[in-house]
């Protein structure tokens, strides 16, 4: 599977689907989608890997293509959009999205995506995988890593280049949890890259990393 098919898909999917209730609801609806445009595929969700006796990861989507183990990681992060706009879908169901605030906390996870896709890949679980950031909150795309005292280093903005040790700036437990503490450590040298998903407005769009060998 290569980054074409999974932008692809995304954008059929924005066509079907241009807002979600959840990180979940998203992940279910993309898996659909891959099925649905190659019906060959083998897909399994929340697939488990025992890193080691106390620690074990859930990735998000494993697909199966041929000889081929493709791993995807999900993360959806929104803002509030007003009622107006999502009654322009024309849908009866309603959507309540809140505001994801702790924009630090989630590039710092979106980039530990990426450093356990490339773990499993070393450790020969998985041959490739990506990583989707969808979100309508534009400080992803276009903050300022001079107005960050804690995480100017884990910026994920167009053009820039993610690599090595990405670590905190003086990190504190009380402010980034204790799961977060430790630098994320990268293998490969990563583009950021992010397309228009959906014209609400605040506008979607996402963020596509492909890791491989």
């Amino acid at each position: 599977m290569t980054a074409s098919e999974i932008t692809k898909a995304m954008e059929s999917l924005s066509k079907r689907r241009p807002i979600f209730h959840s990180e979940a609801d998203f992940q279910f609806e993309l898996a659909w989608e891959l099925k649905s445009i190659n019906p060959e595929l083998e897909l399994r969700m929340e697939k488990p890997y025992d890193i080691n006796e106390s620690e074990r990861w859930y990735l998000d989507i494993l697909i199966m293509d041929g000889q081929s183990r493709i791993g995807i990681e999900l993360k959806y992060k929104t803002r509030v959009i007003p009622q107006a706009q999502l009654s322009s879908l024309g849908n009866l169901e309603s959507f309540r999205l809140t505001n994801h605030a702790a924009t630090s906390l989630g590039r710092y996870d979106f980039l530990k995506d990426i450093e356990r896709i490339e773990y499993l890949i070393e450790n020969e679980e998985l041959d490739s995988g990506f990583c989707i950031f969808l979100s309508n909150d534009r400080s992803y795309w276009t903050g300022n890593p001079k107005h960050s005292t804690l995480g100017p280093n884990f910026y994920i903005n167009p053009g820039m280049t993610k690599s090595g040790k990405i670590d905190w700036v003086k990190p504190k437990e009380s402010s980034v949890g204790k799961g977060r503490m430790k630098p994320i450590m990268l293998s490969g040298h990563y583009c950021m890259q992010w397309f228009n998903y959906e014209e609400l407005q605040p506008i979607f769009s996402y963020n596509l990393v492909e890791i491989t060998k």
